[in-house]
């Protein structure tokens, strides 16, 4: 089997340590009881964004940006723990996944807001710092995420788009360089003081393209992922990894909006 560039998968990518305990469960993971999973992982997640929009759009408001950025990287620390929680022990994704998904919620709330204003700026808003044009920004990423993962959807279906094994590598490549390249930014500028370029936050030519860049990577690790779902529905694995690969899912796609929002922002920016 190929290799995936999401490390929730990686479970996968041996079918042989799973064949004693599939073969002996009852029922084991489908494509279609995969979906129903992530549909119930994705409701938590826009549920709970839902729920928490208000108060950081107040927090935002009242001139506590950096509070709702805080409260935002908190549950985005929650849900990274989480979540090597959930690899690290997979029979627990069925009573873990929804807590990472409703810590995701959070985090994209909280998030959203931030890099709304960050680039649209707060004298674009007027009455609001979170005004209409910020709130129309956000909706335009999500439909647009959802726009991705349905077109991929479709496509995967028909069998058009394919992922072979020297491709993954090139992706799991590029997605560990990414990783990489988070991690020095924020000790070398977080707590160096280094000055490197963010090309996460950088509305410069380089910066949209670096964003386009990690929009396709995201894709293709979303075709990944359906790949895998697929071969662990063939392999007949356990039930519970139904929601472990509903957490993958969920993973990709919390990362696919983050850059359609971040790039669609940087468009607009001045």
């Amino acid at each position: 089997m190929i290799r995936t560039g999401n490390p929730t998968f990686r479970g996968f990518e041996d079918a042989r340590q799973w064949e004693d305990d599939a073969l002996s469960r009852a029922t084991s993971m489908t494509v279609s009881g995969t979906a129903a999973r992530t549909g119930v992982l994705l409701s938590l997640t826009l549920g709970t964004a839902l729920l928490t929009w208000n108060p950081f759009v107040g927090m935002a408001d009242a001139g506590k940006l950096g509070s709702v950025w805080g409260l935002s990287l908190g549950a985005g620390l929650i849900g990274l723990l989480l979540y090597l929680v959930i690899i690290f022990a997979k029979r627990t994704a069925p009573f873990v996944g929804p807590l990472y998904a409703i810590a995701e919620g959070a985090f994209l709330s909280g998030i959203s807001i931030v890099v709304a204003v960050q680039f649209l700026g707060p004298s674009r808003v007027s009455a609001s710092i979170v005004g209409p044009e910020a709130t129309g920004l956000i909706f335009q990423a999500i439909l647009l995420t959802f726009g991705v993962l349905a077109g991929l959807l479709v496509a995967y279906g028909a069998g058009l788009v394919r992922v072979g094994g020297t491709a993954a590598k090139v992706i799991c490549a590029l997605v560990g360089a990414a990783f990489l390249y988070s991690i020095v930014l924020m000790v070398g500028n977080g707590l160096l003081g280094a000055g490197i370029p963010n090309l996460f936050w950088s509305a410069s030519p380089l910066g949209i393209g670096f964003s386009v860049l990690m929009i396709v990577l995201a894709s293709f690790v979303l075709i990944l992922d359906f790949q895998f779902v697929e071969a662990g529905a063939a392999n007949r694995l356990p039930k519970y990894m139904e929601w472990y690969a509903g957490v993958g899912l969920l993973v990709t796609l919390v990362w696919l909006y983050v850059e359609i929002l971040r790039l669609l922002a940087k468009l607009r920016s001045d």
